[in-house]
């Protein structure tokens, strides 16, 4: 006989197993009353919420603000040291130090080591900035957004 605070594998008519957990009345399958089902609800919630909200106050300054300082975060910092590591390689970037010294329009780029980046290459660091900002900006901007307080119902 096994108890509830065993583990166990449970057999299901149609021939799949369900892997019960040491935890009384707790699957780890994702079922209801499971402990992924649990997270996965609540991290559900804060990215797709059940029910359709209004914007919240100040929404529209965190936007602005949240935009531009991941922008910035993204062009600056994580795109440049990602496309220095597409040229030069991990090894090089890390210990030699290397990182980009100016960024001016229309002409190549200095490198800490002396290099010239082309223009040619420079629509990589374009790239690669763009789709950090999409990952940095759209995974953090939610769950900033609940954060804020929701908005007073006006009263007449």
């Amino acid at each position: 006989m096994v108890s509830d605070f065993d583990s166990a594998v449970v057999r299901r008519p149609r021939g799949t197993d369900v892997v019960m957990s040491p935890l009384p009345n707790k699957s780890l399958s994702g079922g209801r009353g499971s402990l992924y089902g649990c997270w996965r609800s609540v991290i559900a919630d804060i990215y797709w919420p059940r029910t359709r909200e209004g914007h919240r106050r100040f929404e529209w300054l965190l936007f602005l603000f949240w935009a531009l300082a991941t922008a910035e975060f993204s062009a600056l910092v994580v795109g440049a040291k990602l496309f220095l590591i597409c040229l030069y390689g991990w090894t090089k970037v890390h210990e030699q130090g290397l990182r980009i010294v100016a960024m001016p329009k229309g002409h190549s780029w200095p490198v800490s080591n002396g290099d010239f980046i082309p223009q040619g290459q420079q629509f990589y660091h374009y790239l690669i900035s763009v789709m950090c900002w999409f990952v940095i900006f759209f995974v953090t901007y939610l769950p900033l957004r609940r954060i804020l307080p929701k908005k007073v119902a006006k009263t007449a």
